[in-house]
């Protein structure tokens, strides 16, 4: 497997799972969120107080939360898994959410999708959006509410599918262009935005990012499948030779 900073791979019973090697330093959190939140990095900065607690975690990410007297913000660290092009399409695609539909997502402060940095790992500096998730909320939640909740899921469903990309891929900004350039409104969407490599866990699980495998944007689901395909004879592959 490739030399991943911060990521290692366990072998459980049920297969190999991403492990964090070392973990995101709170005080570096703190000192970005300083510097990138519009305080700039001057030493009267560095006194200013940032609260940064652990907010959630997945497989991939752990979420920070980061509070002032004024606002607060999540910081959302991401491990190595496909470096860079995972952290350039979740900002990617949360922008062509943003202003290609009315679904709310949360506003990106700033990123950075070069683990070579102070942190030692990507990450994304994000609006706190209000409110709890929906399965704390399901069971409290009257009937009613529960239909309006189900009818606003689809026609935010139906607005992704009303913008179709010809392609099957993620998104990616264009060029790789600026973020404040991806967010001017008077640009065309495809002027913005496209479709480029795959980023998902069966292009990227454990030794599968070694394989010389294609990763698209592929132009048809028959090209889409023969890839998948072709990961899991490369695991057989490897297991015939260990």
């Amino acid at each position: 497997m490739l030399n991943q900073d911060g990521l290692g791979w366990v072998q459980t019973t049920f297969g190999l799972e991403p492990t964090w090697t070392k973990e995101p330093d709170v005080g570096i959190i703190a000192h970005i969120a300083r510097q990138r939140s519009g305080g700039g990095g001057g030493d009267g900065d560095e006194k200013s107080q940032i609260d940064v607690t652990s907010h959630a975690k997945g497989a991939f990410n752990k979420l920070h939360e980061m509070s002032t007297t004024d606002a607060t913000c999540l910081m959302r660290v991401s491990l190595p898994v496909d470096s860079r092009y995972k952290t350039e399409s979740e900002v990617a695609t949360l922008e062509f959410v943003r202003q290609e539909t009315s679904i709310p997502v949360p506003s990106i402060i700033a990123s950075d999708a070069n683990n070579e940095n102070e942190l030692g790992f990507e990450w994304i500096m994000m609006e706190m959006m209000p409110g709890v998730t929906l399965r704390q909320a399901w069971r409290k939640m009257s009937w009613d509410a529960k239909e309006e909740i189900v009818r606003r899921l689809v026609k935010h469903q139906a607005q992704l599918f009303e913008r179709p990309f010809q392609k099957i891929g993620n998104v990616f900004r264009q060029n790789n262009q600026s973020l404040e350039a991806t967010m001017q409104r008077d640009r065309p969407l495809m002027d913005s935005f496209t479709l480029d490599r795959m980023v998902c866990q069966v292009f990227f699980w454990g030794h599968r990012l070694t394989y010389d495998v294609p990763r698209g944007p592929f132009t048809s689901s028959h090209d889409w499948l023969k890839a998948r395909l072709q990961f899991v004879l490369a695991d057989q592959q490897r297991l015939l030779s260990t």
